[in-house]
């Protein structure tokens, strides 16, 4: 599967987005989603990858007015083999604009997850306030997820974080 999503969200609008992905265990995914944001607009995307051998999730968000608001949330479930790789993209291009971003991944058997995410808060977009996190659980030794939370600030007066865990349930806690 190969995807592209342009999403407009107009002045004074509010868009939810939700998406499931749940293909077999032999489908590769390689989706783009597109979101331009307009003055006053409220954006939010929820990705949840349940299947699939391979998947990219690619995902780019422009606020390119004032009082902007985007979250984004995802949640990926792996298992055997399989590959999930999630990158985000916010553009803070304007002021007083707020973005929260937040994806949790669950990893067991032999399977790889990715994470990179960028904020990126342009010269002209003061005020921007940004959160980004990405948690991860290892369920299994042979598991693993590389995340790459990212933030690029070209502004004075803004709030922003970011931060990433991983770890791994014990025995007991898993019984």
């Amino acid at each position: 599967t190969n995807s592209v999503t342009e999403i407009i969200v107009g002045e004074n609008a509010s868009v939810e987005f939700d998406k499931i992905q749940n293909e077999n265990s032999t489908s590769n995914h390689i989706s783009h989603t597109e979101a331009l944001q307009s003055r006053n607009s409220v954006f939010s995307i929820c990705t949840v990858t349940l299947g699939g051998n391979m998947v990219r999730n690619n995902l780019h968000i422009q606020l390119l007015d004032e009082n902007c608001e985007t979250h984004l949330n995802g949640l990926y479930i792996t298992q055997k083999n399989q590959l999930v790789d999630n990158h985000t993209l916010v553009d803070h291009a304007k002021p007083n604009c707020v973005s929260n971003e937040l994806y949790k991944g669950i990893l067991d058997d032999q399977s790889t997850g990715v994470f990179n995410g960028k904020v990126l808060v342009r010269q002209d977009a003061q005020k921007t306030n940004a959160y980004q996190s990405n948690k991860n659980i290892l369920l299994s030794d042979d598991a693993s997820i590389n995340t790459k939370p990212q933030l690029e600030i070209f502004a004075d007066d803004v709030k922003c974080s970011h931060g990433a865990t991983t770890g791994k349930l014990d025995e007991e806690a898993l019984f």
